[in-house]
């Protein structure tokens, strides 16, 4: 039965905690969201163990913590994330220690893979891609029913895939490659320029859609650029469906006819035609991710 079994899955950024309590069929129950006000390991896992807490006061019996995040992971037990200034943490053993819980962590766009193939729009095909764009651009591949590992994927790396050599640069000079299009800050960055005043990004995506002709013009070359990108998957991993998603996907709805405009420029007519599935979710689905591989290593053994 669904119900038998609880676990919980936690999702790390920068400034806070999302956790969910799923079921056996990845349905969420309930949620919880905190601020990381200190993020020195030992106070992250005090408010892990918190909200673990919470949740078994609903009288439920949690069976293990998944927690996801944005970096690397070795063994799935040490956690390497810049943006929160750890270098090899052992956070899954220290929220065990915490919670007497078994515990695993892993890779947030991972974690995210895993339940779109599971439990949501990748579930019954074989082959897959997984696009995440925002903070940073994600990338994640189902090939054969199962997600393909790489340290690569954990750092990030295909972020740098060149789409325009001859495009604008991004913060690690690489000229014209994903980051430099896609990320939220580049988005940001050059719609303030064009508007001499600082925006942020929800604004910048209000303004395109409100017809501002800098906002629209950076939007739109985003958007061509994660066409061309969305091609390339396609051609280099011959598959046919790519799901795109996190934080800054947005993006993609604000200029959807240029996204599609840019996938057709780099698609040879012959090709198949490329399913392009947009997923709106918020950082609890990315938790549900994270729930996700701890019910794939505690309760199916599936590692």
């Amino acid at each position: 039965m669904p119900d038998a079994v609880h676990l919980v899955g936690v999702k790390l950024t920068g400034d806070e905690a999302y956790a969910v309590l799923v079921d056996l069929e990845a349905t969420i129950l309930s949620t919880r969201r905190t601020t990381l006000t200190d993020k020195d390991p030992a106070a992250v896992c005090a408010v892990i163990a918190g909200m673990v807490a919470q949740f078994a006061t609903q009288g439920t019996a949690i069976r293990a913590i998944g927690i996801s995040f944005g970096g690397h992971s070795s063994n799935r037990i040490d956690v390497t994330a810049t943006y929160l200034g750890w270098r090899e943490v052992p956070l899954a053993t220290l929220v065990e220690q915490a919670t007497s819980l078994p515990c695993v962590v892993d890779n947030d766009v991972i974690a995210l893979t895993e339940a779109q193939h599971w439990f949501g729009s990748g579930r019954g095909h074989e082959r897959f891609a997984v696009l995440t764009i925002g903070a940073g651009i994600g990338y994640a591949l189902v090939v054969h029913d199962r997600i393909l590992r790489s340290r690569d994927t954990m750092e990030g790396v295909f972020g740098h895939f060149i789409i325009d050599p001859s495009g604008p640069p991004c913060p690690d000079g690489h000229r014209g490659c994903a980051a430099s299009y896609l990320r939220s800050d580049s988005v940001t960055a050059a719609v303030s320029v064009g508007l001499r005043r600082g925006v942020g990004y929800e604004e910048a995506l209000d303004l395109s859609e409100g017809g501002n002709p800098i906002a629209r013009m950076v939007t739109d070359e985003a958007g061509r650029a994660l066409g061309r990108l969305v091609a390339g998957i396609a051609e280099l991993a011959l598959t046919d469906r790519v799901i795109l998603s996190g934080e800054g996907i947005r993006l993609a709805r604000v200029a959807e006819p240029a996204v599609h405009a840019g996938l057709a420029q780099s698609r040879p007519l012959r090709a198949e035609p490329v399913v392009i599935d947009i997923q709106e979710i918020d950082f609890h689905e990315w938790a549900r991710g994270a729930a996700v591989i701890a019910m794939q290593r505690f309760v199916i053994g599936d590692d």
